[in-house]
């Protein structure tokens, strides 16, 4: 079963829906282009394509793979740990964000819980592992490095490594 929310389950690399979605039609080439890079940080202004075009890719990615990625909400991550407690050890949700072959982190920077958030420490753990994250955010570097912190983003906009796509609109 995809972890795809049910409204972008439509979205393929082929489907022609996508390119009315993506408001910079050069975003998907260019992301296409950089599917091998260890990380893809999807920036724009909201309702510009970010979150189509990342399923699009992850549907892609799992069938080169024949495996399974993980589209995650950072909303969702954010409040699981606190969800499950502490002292119980890490949410489900948070390891499998850590573990899974390939993560879309969709919406950085949308959560509301700064305290518990585990979205950092998932960035963190996939960056350091070597696992492909693909992310999309509203946020420049420099948002988030002012949101969590310069070390994560570093993380999501290191030239060479990530890939950064502006999908359209002013963040």
């Amino acid at each position: 079963m995809t972890s795809i929310p049910h409204g972008f389950r439509w979205a393929t690399l082929e489907a022609p829906e996508l390119r009315r979605h993506v408001r910079r039609e050069r975003a998907i080439d260019e992301a296409v282009a950089s599917m091998c890079s260890g990380g893809l940080t999807l920036v724009g202004a909201s309702r510009c394509g970010k979150t189509a075009l990342a399923c699009a890719l992850l549907r892609h990615w799992e069938a080169r793979h024949h495996r399974r990625g993980l589209f995650a909400s950072a909303e969702r991550l954010a409040v699981a740990r606190d969800d499950f407690g502490m002292g119980r050890g890490e949410a489900y949700e948070v390891a499998h964000a850590m573990e899974t072959p390939l993560l879309v982190l969709d919406g950085l920077g949308s959560e509301s819980n700064p305290v518990m958030n585990a979205v950092p420490h998932v960035i963190y753990e996939r960056y350091n592992s070597g696992l492909p994250t693909r992310v999309t955010t509203w946020m420049t570097p420099e948002h988030v490095a002012r949101r969590y912190n310069p070390c994560i983003a570093r993380r999501l906009f290191e030239p060479g490594r990530i890939a950064v796509i502006a999908c359209g609109g002013a963040p």
